[in-house]
């Protein structure tokens, strides 16, 4: 009976996990279709120009059409144009692919250290939903998924964050520290936190957090040291070096020259208290506003399906024999707490960028940071009190328990029709994106061969605006300037052509 009930759960979460995918490949599918656009000319052109190594040299120290003291987001930039236009397409698949994979090593270092043991299977269910309730509530999506200069700034911070958490764990499963990981530790910390201002308060304050539950759980296994108490956790130093490195990155970020440069044609800052002030009525308007009144669904369809998870993972342990620690109601609402605190913590961090220097709310791009934050907390709060709830459950006789079980499978399956209603509106906009990539390639290709001739201008066709709010090269633009750099040739888009009926 055991085998069987175990065969089913396998069977169930692998069809879960199919759910979830069939919407992440939706998503890499959009993003196929990607090519070279607004920013992303600029720092094209600024490779050809320099060369690869003194590209990140000139950037970090001179003004440039972008934000050249993140040096991560130079970094990355410079490594994917070398592979050409095409690898933009690329890229949002690829970034999914990391992201999936760090998120679900976190997750499986994380329940390990906490002493529960959980099926492999649903290390890559809990990364699935992450990702796919994150970018279904992105504030813009298109901007920080799609668009390469986004998405390096806003979501990669995001997904190395979720590998340097994953290695924060694994360090503190081992039992004893070692330099080297450490020192990698504060490299990838450093790294991470490269990509944007946002990204690293981000970063700073998630870390401090997770020192201080390590300074407190460290305090607790000194306190209650039996020899059954388990092995002490090991939480401090690697989460300790991956804040220093934060730390580091954020000074990088602030006193680069060319922050130094660009302040100087910027408007005055805002002052602390201004700056508090702006922070923390944004954070109100993302939390209260967006996610609890316009996003309170979605949101409620996440906590029940990290609450059915939770409760289901506790059956399955509880059947299959393995150690299951208690959960006392002092220590799940102390994980409680602390969840919450530093989710408010690290959405107020994130306002605080924009709030100094613009003296308003963030870009949407921006908020994916916040977003994955809340997503994170959400069902990490909910897994937590199905866990908990189960371990009362379990007390009462079977069929209470198993009753308990069986709703919890069914939530679960109404949550995981979620991303399968989502896969047809994702797919909506496949006719457009394919007419824009199929003119780009063509222009593209014009443009090279007009330059490999040495022409000394060339009117092309002027492109749609694919992504919002990013601009595509039009006459007298700025990012014309850098297109011409980039082809080495006067580009003139004024030709028509995108608006004629042409089917790909």
């Amino acid at each position: 009976m055991q085998a069987i009930v175990t065969r089913l759960a396998s069977i169930g979460l692998g069809l879960m996990c199919l759910a979830f995918a069939i919407s992440l490949a939706a998503y890499t599918y959009m993003g196929s279709f990607m090519r070279i656009i607004g920013d992303d000319y600029c720092y094209a052109a600024r490779l050809r120009q320099f060369g690869f190594w003194m590209t990140q040299w000139q950037s970090f120290v001179a003004i440039v059409g972008y934000n050249g003291n993140r040096y991560s987001l130079n970094l990355f930039s410079a490594l994917v144009d070398l592979f050409g236009p095409r690898a933009n397409a690329a890229l949002p698949g690829l970034a999914l692919l990391v992201w999936l994979v760090g998120l679900a090593w976190a997750w499986r270092n994380g329940t390990w250290l906490a002493g529960f043991r959980t099926p492999p299977l649903s290390w890559l269910l809990a990364a699935e939903a992450l990702v796919f309730f994150t970018l279904s509530q992105a504030p813009d999506l298109d901007q920080a998924l799609y668009w390469r200069s986004g998405m390096l700034t806003y979501l990669a911070p995001v997904i190395t964050g979720s590998i340097l958490l994953g290695l924060i764990l694994w360090q503190a499963n081992r039992p004893r520290a070692h330099i080297i990981l450490l020192g990698a530790t504060f490299l990838l910390a450093l790294i991470s936190a490269g990509f944007s201002e946002v990204g690293a308060v981000a970063h700073i304050t998630g870390l401090a957090c997770l020192v201080a539950w390590g300074g407190y759980e460290a305090w607790r296994w000194r306190r209650k040291v039996t020899p059954n108490s388990g092995p002490r956790p090991r939480l401090i130093a690697p989460a300790g070096c991956a804040l220093a490195g934060s730390l580091a990155a954020l000074l990088l970020l602030a006193f680069s020259p060319s922050t130094y440069l660009n302040i100087q044609n910027m408007p005055p800052t805002a002052p602390l208290l201004s700056t508090v002030q702006i922070a923390l009525y944004s954070a109100r308007i993302f939390i209260v506003y967006v996610t609890i009144k316009r996003m309170t669904l979605p949101n409620l369809l996440l906590f029940c399906f990290a609450l059915a998870s939770g409760a289901l993972l506790a059956a399955w342990t509880a059947r299959s024999g393995n150690p299951r620690p208690i959960m006392s109601v002092h220590r799940w609402l102390l994980a409680l707490a602390g969840i919450v605190a530093t989710c408010l913590l690290t959405v107020f961090a994130c306002m605080i960028p924009n709030a100094y220097v613009q003296s308003g709310y963030p870009e949407l791009r921006a908020l994916i940071i916040p977003r994955f934050v809340l997503v994170a907390s959400i069902a990490g709060s909910g897994w937590l009190t199905g866990w908990f709830v189960h371990s009362r459950l379990a007390r009462r006789p079977p069929r209470v328990s198993h009753m308990a079980s069986l709703l919890a499978g069914l939530i679960m399956v109404v949550a995981a029709l979620s991303p399968l209603y989502a896969t047809s509106p994702i797919l909506s906009r496949a006719p457009l994106f394919t007419k824009w990539a199929l003119l780009w390639d063509q222009r593209d290709q014009q443009i090279r061969y007009a330059a490999s001739y040495k022409q000394g201008s060339l009117q092309v066709m002027e492109l749609d605006h694919i992504i919002p709010r990013v601009g595509e090269l039009q006459v007298g633009g700025w990012y014309i300037q850098c297109a011409d750099q980039y082809y080495d040739i006067q580009i003139v888009p004024n030709l028509p052509g995108w608006d004629q009926d042409r089917t790909p």
